[in-house]
């Protein structure tokens, strides 16, 4: 090939071609990847987070060194500072703030407020034109991605810390503020503490909680610092000369105050929790200015004594103050009652949080807060319990209040007011006594009028009765107590704390005797609560702090233990079902601390059951021959001349409580034994289930059953009779009869399987397969006495005992698997026991056909949740027969919980990781 065939491009194109297809295929990837590399744009280095912050870091650090330097080495930190305000008022669209550079200086400038003292004395002249700076970045973030606004809201919070270590660092006003104080008048200017007012307002109202919570920061922050200096003239006038309340130096913090209120039951958890905390720090302040006035005018007093003036000249100018301040406070009222003014102590602020505690109402009573993401419901007493607990907090920390003195307001957070509401939403007397384990809530409606046809319209969409309102009440007050009062005390304290828990209990519970009767008198105290009598409520959150304190104390408790559990032992025989439990509970934690004293308990104990047992069967028999025998004659104004019968009817009950509590603290102390130390005897074991078989044999008893079923039959007739004659004179007769119905049966019952699920959860050190064979026999009796047209109760008393008995079953497979196989035939057994039980429960069962009201649905779905426990617990590889309906029943169970939590209902997706991340989502 010669020179002209070279250039020539149709030779040139057969040398082309004449390439090997893989030198084309190398080529054509080397072009891709050029192309790819072109379309890569760089990061600009502040974008990065971790780059930025390094950057923010070395920068900090230079301005902290250069400002040490000598001479004219040393930095110009004010020109530096101004240069890095002009560059976070840069348009963001602009091509200079491009690249996280706005952002980047904004955390320098919060940065140099916190990293020393020095650069905070010299950011603190410049924090109106810092939260102007901070106050545009807010309103110019735009509606998306809330890192710069969030980053705004923590750099003017940032600026507040540095003026407040600025004025603890200046000589004029290191007497005035202190680090220790919740007060700090006069620190910021008039024009910033306006500008603070408007900023934290506006971030308020985002709508990313990012951006709230760290409002309710600043909040906090600036609490302490919004209480104005006024002069005595000014302060002493009968009103405000402007808009802002010049004679007020509360006024500022009183916004912030209202404003913290309304933002307590924010849609986030963590933003309402910090809001709490914002509540808390106000009040704080409110309560030491307060202080400080009062000690301010005690000395001058003091020294108005020791003055000789005039003696009709002091007194016209005194009365000229008097007058001016009483009408101010009269002007004050009637406009509106500031929290500020009514929290100017200590013991004030806890008795205003608890009285808003209960004002706010239950789960749907109460309202919006008045927030823009404010939802009400439950979250409002969250809020208030949450800033008690901060607040308590925030006076141990300082430690100028003896929080023993707190124990009785918090307690009230559950006291007469909180139970006049439970009992209103639970309905009357009658239908709180017809069902002797109804629960504090929920309750059937009581028993009303027919609205008329012009009210009706009105109450067509009411909110049904809240479901937890008592139980949440409850749970929040012993959180504030725990968190709150105990947590912050010391030793000593806790002791007199336990004392005076103690001390209330016993002079709120009657005296019973060891065979479930009535005691002897009621010994005198000598603490700081006697003569409180608590109600159920506040009776069940003194246990749950006692059984805290036994564990925690340890062996420094075990002087109180001789006061202790003779209270509990009375505790146990409550009307109440809750207080009976904690008891049980605090058994529990005593033997974890005290062994001994659980095993001596549980010996004592399981000696009482037989004589508690005669005593139940035979009133049963007394009341039912009664009332069988003739039906009550009624006195004039519909009083009864039964009162022997009633008698008889209360210590029937009184009984059955001591029964089911004892059990109770059985079946607790059984499960703590086997982590004590020195166990339990085997002895005592078989004891128990000796004891647990005669209690269950009272389920076969056909004489004690048909006792309280005749009773059932001769209210259900008299009722009918009664019913259509004169429905007043029917719940004057409902009140007599209320105790005779087929729980004194169920009481046995349940008390039975509730033993016996303590005695199963102790394992194989204990349970024997002997002891597994009698229980097989139990369930299998009692599994047949529930079918349609074999059980002789009603369906609602049948689910009293399957819910413990299903409960035994869960235990059994959680604790002892292994005795599935050690016993023969024992996996089948149970299989068939639960395919037996299922359909009951199931939809369209008998149980839900007969269960129409509250308690008997909220029972239901106890049972069903245990029984799809007990099927999740089975070893693996078993199949069940009705597994497959099961599988579908566990379905709609997802889909209706779905449904009740979220507010609308869903179907269950056929992708199960798109189920799973809407779960997520959700939570």
């Amino acid at each position: 090939m010669n020179s002209s065939d070279i250039l020539d491009p149709t030779a040139m194109s057969k040398v082309v071609k004449s390439l090997s297809p893989h030198l084309q295929q190398k080529q054509r990837k080397h072009l891709q990847n050029k192309k790819k590399k072109k379309q890569k744009k760089q990061l600009p280095p502040l974008l990065s987070t971790p780059l930025r912050n390094i950057w923010v870091e070395c920068i900090s650090l230079c301005l902290a060194l250069g400002c040490s330097l000598p001479g004219n080495l040393r930095t110009d930190v004010n020109s530096i500072l101004g240069k890095l305000m002009e560059i976070t008022n840069w348009n963001p669209k602009s091509k200079h703030a491009a690249g996280g550079v706005r952002l980047a200086t904004l955390q320098v400038l919060g940065q140099v407020c916190i990293l020393n003292t020095d650069l905070a004395k010299r950011a603190a002249p410049y924090s109106w034109e810092i939260l102007q700076c901070c106050h545009k970045g807010l309103l110019s973030g735009g509606a998306g991605e809330p890192g710069y606004r969030a980053a705004c809201v923590k750099t003017a919070c940032r600026l507040l810390v540095a003026c407040r270590s600025a004025a603890n660092s200046a000589p004029s006003i290191s007497n005035n503020v202190s680090g220790e104080s919740f007060t700090a008048p006069g620190v910021l200017e008039e024009r910033v503490a306006m500008e603070v007012m408007k900023f934290m307002k506006r971030a308020t109202q985002d709508k990313y909680p990012e951006v709230r919570i760290s409002a309710a920061v600043f909040a906090g922050l600036a609490a302490p610092m919004l209480i104005r200096i006024v002069p005595v003239s000014r302060s002493q006038r009968g009103g405000g000369s402007g808009r802002d309340g010049d004679a007020n130096p509360l006024s500022w913090l009183e916004d912030v105050t209202q404003l913290a209120m309304r933002n307590i039951d924010d849609e986030s958890a963590g933003v309402a929790t910090a809001w709490s905390a914002a509540l808390a720090r106000c009040l704080c302040a409110s309560a030491e200015h307060g202080a400080s006035l009062r000690s301010a005018q005690s000395e001058e007093q003091a020294s108005n004594r020791s003055v000789d003036v005039d003696d009709e000249a002091g007194p016209s100018s005194v009365d000229g103050i008097g007058v001016a301040a009483k009408f101010k406070a009269f002007s004050d009222a009637r406009r509106v009652v500031a929290a500020t003014t009514s929290c100017s102590s200590v013991p004030a602020t806890i008795a205003y949080l608890t009285s808003q505690f209960v004002k706010t109402g239950g789960e749907t009573t109460s309202t919006r807060c008045g927030g823009s993401h404010s939802i009400g419901g439950r979250a409002s007493r969250i809020g208030y319990a949450d800033a008690l607990t901060e607040f308590l907090r925030l006076q141990a920390a300082k430690g100028d209040f003896s929080l023993v003195e707190a124990l009785g307001p918090v307690l009230e957070m559950v006291g007469a007011s909180f139970e006049k509401q439970i009992r209103k939403k639970e309905g009357s007397s009658l239908i709180n006594q017809m069902d002797f384990y109804a629960p504090s809530s929920p309750r059937g409606d009581s028993p009303q009028k027919k609205p008329q046809s012009s009210t009706m319209f009105l109450q067509r969409n009411t909110k049904a009765n809240s479901t937890a309102d008592s139980s949440i009440g409850r749970m929040l007050a012993s959180n504030v107590v725990r968190c709150g009062i105990s947590e912050n005390l010391s030793e000593l304290s806790q002791l007199m704390i336990l004392r005076a828990l103690i001390s209330a209990c016993r002079s709120s519970v009657d005296p019973t005797s060891a065979d479930g009767g009535t005691g002897s008198l009621r010994p005198a105290n000598d603490s700081e609560m006697e003569g409180k009598q608590l109600n159920r409520h506040q009776l069940q959150v003194a246990l749950i702090e006692i059984s805290h304190l036994v564990v925690g104390l340890g062996e420094a408790g075990a002087s109180s233990l001789e006061d202790l559990m003779p209270v509990l032992r009375d505790c146990l025989s409550y009307p109440d079902h809750g207080v009976r439990h904690e008891a049980a509970a605090v058994y529990a934690a005593t033997a974890q601390a005290f062994p001994s004293e659980g095993r001596v308990f549980v010996i004592e104990s399981l000696g009482t059951f037989s004589c508690n047992l005669d005593a139940i069967q035979s009133l049963a028999s007394k009341v039912a021959s009664t009332s069988s025998t003739s039906a009550p004659r009624l006195r004039r104004f519909g009083r009864s001349n039964n009162e022997s019968n009633d008698a008889q009817a209360d210590e029937l009950m009184k009984h059955q409580s001591t029964l089911h509590g004892n059990a109770l603290a059985v079946s607790l102390l059984m499960h703590e034994f086997p982590h004590v130390i020195g166990g339990v005897a085997t002895v005592i074991v078989s004891k128990v289930f000796d004891i647990i078989g005669k209690l269950l044999q009272c389920q076969f008893n056909d004489s004690f059953v048909k006792v309280c079923h005749v009773v059932c039959f001769s209210v259900y007739l008299l009722y009918l009779f009664f019913h259509l004659i004169h429905k007043p004179t029917f719940y004057l007769f409902c009140l007599f009869f209320l105790q005779l119905n087929p729980t004194a049966a169920c009481t046995v019952i349940r008390a039975g399987y509730c033993m016996l699920s303590g005695a199963l959860s102790m394992g194989l050190d204990a349970v024997v397969p002997q002891h597994v064979s009698t229980v097989f026999e139990f369930w299998q009796n009692s599994s047949m006495h529930l079918q349609p047209g074999v059980s002789k109760f009603s369906s609602s008393h049948d689910l009293l005992w399957l819910e413990t008995m299903l409960s035994s079953i869960v235990s059994f497979l959680k604790f002892s698997p292994e005795l599935l196989l050690a016993v023969p035939d024992a996996l089948t057994r149970l299989t068939a026991l639960l395919e037996k039980v299922f359909p009951l429960i199931s939809k369209g069962g008998r149980f839900e056909r007969e269960s129409n009201g509250p308690v008997e649905k909220a029972r239901l779905c106890s049972a069903r949740s245990s029984v799809l426990e007990a099927y999740s617990w089975l070893p693996p590889g078993s199949f069940p027969l009705s597994a497959d309906r099961i599988f579908s029943f566990a379905t709609a169970q997802i889909q209706v919980s779905l449904y009740v939590s979220l507010g609308y209902s869903i179907y269950l997706p056929q992708n199960s990781n798109t189920f799973y991340d809407y779960l997520s989502f959700r939570n």
